[in-house]
């Protein structure tokens, strides 16, 4: 396992106003931090119907990364573990791309749900290169769909961190996120920010989310998305699932 799994430690912040984004905008790159790139990411979280996951503190998620500007997407299989601190988010992760290659992590991943979920997977479900597919047969073993949700994110990196802007569909807003990989640069960049106690904010994105919906997407993205053909099969899917569950009367209209 060891080089497998890594370490993540994050806090999040309100971004209540626009003169406070301008303002950390300008600190940010006071303090030498640089642009790197702005992605639109959306999240697919699986979950078994009892919860298993979410009951065992662990995050089974596959995420498209599309570039804004290229409009390349990557696709990326993520397994979050919960961290011992209550004082921050504190997750163990294993990351792999869907490139269809074989990958050490595949076994490790398969190996992690086994044991929250008792769902067997074969490593080999992994090996693909059609997320659409890969999420129908994760589906048909016995996961089901848990929440969708995007954002658009703003990565500058630093020299021990990286800060991210992020703009979530409304009501939920923007946030400002710093991700390390210790507890002494996590605390070093809030130091660094001038950032307050009273802006930090305790929960993960999912429990934000997931206190308003379980689905949280720019329907204009959706609309693009599809009019242009990019991904047309997998949008159809994903507004299928959330037309089928979606907790408001406006709905993602459908595709023919």
């Amino acid at each position: 396992m060891n080089g497998q799994l890594y370490r993540e430690c994050e806090l999040k912040f309100k971004i209540s106003n626009q003169k406070v984004e301008n303002d950390l905008y300008k600190l940010i790159l006071e303090k030498g931090y640089t642009y790197y790139k702005a992605v639109l990411q959306t999240d697919f979280i699986l979950d078994t119907i009892d919860y298993s996951c979410k009951d065992s503190n662990l995050l089974f998620r596959i995420r498209e990364e599309m570039d804004t500007n290229s409009k390349n997407s990557v696709w990326i299989i993520t397994i979050k573990i919960k961290g011992r601190s209550k004082n921050f988010q504190d997750n163990y992760e294993i990351e792999f791309p869907v490139d269809g290659l074989e990958n050490i992590k595949h076994d490790l991943v398969v190996d992690v749900l086994k044991g929250t979920t008792s769902i067997k997977l074969s490593s080999h479900i992994f090996r693909c290169n059609n997320v659409e597919n890969l999420i129908y047969d994760l589906i048909q073993t016995g996961f089901s769909e848990y929440s969708v949700m995007q954002k658009k994110r703003s990565y500058y990196k630093g020299s021990n961190s990286n800060v991210m802007f992020d703009i979530f569909p409304e009501p939920i807003g923007k946030f400002l996120e710093i991700e390390t990989f210790n507890e002494h640069d996590l605390y070093e960049t809030v130091n660094l920010l001038n950032l307050r106690q009273e802006e930090m904010e305790q929960r993960n994105y999912g429990k934000i989310v997931l206190d308003k919906n379980r689905y949280c997407i720019f329907e204009s993205e959706f609309t693009m998305r599809t009019r242009v053909g990019k991904n047309v099969d997998f949008y159809k899917f994903i507004m299928n699932v959330v037309n089928r569950y979606i907790n408001t009367n406006e709905r993602i209209e459908e595709y023919k």
